[in-house]
């Protein structure tokens, strides 16, 4: 297992700001899970802007500067090379309101995700301690 774990929210601030807090709100997202040699990543946007988990791994190399490009646009996007490697993804939804997430689901593309992968994700996120998380096999 990789020795740190990140996770990356993709999420425009334009869509945070714009949103005003509403306590029975659902934010409904995708993810994506990919390692490098050292670090494990959990990469995730709202599906507004990320219709495709190709659209979070392109968005995710664009940032990184990681070699990469379409295999099939638009719902297949590959890391070149073995720097990274992508373990399957998801889908997320977050009822703000009660500190609440929910893993669930699976990519097209990538596959699904391992739910220990997960578990290793959240135990290492102090920033998602006060949320109950759910992760549905």
């Amino acid at each position: 297992m990789p020795r740190t774990a990140r996770i990356l929210n993709l999420a425009p601030e334009t869509t945070e700001a714009q949103s005003p807090p509403d306590p029975d709100k659902k934010k409904v997202g995708k993810f994506v899970i990919i390692q490098s040699d050292d670090v494990l990543q959990l990469v995730h946007g709202p599906i507004d802007d990320y219709s495709y988990h190709a659209d979070l791994v392109k968005k995710f190399c664009d940032l990184n500067s990681i070699p990469s490009g379409w295999l099939k646009k638009p719902d297949l996007y590959e890391i070149y090379g073995n720097s990274h490697h992508i373990k399957g993804g998801g889908w997320v939804e977050e009822k703000t309101g009660e500190k609440r997430l929910s893993f669930f689901g699976y990519s097209t593309a990538y596959g699904r995700f391992e739910t220990e992968d997960m578990v290793y994700l959240l135990e290492q996120a102090p920033e998602l301690a006060d949320y109950e998380i759910t992760i549905e096999d």
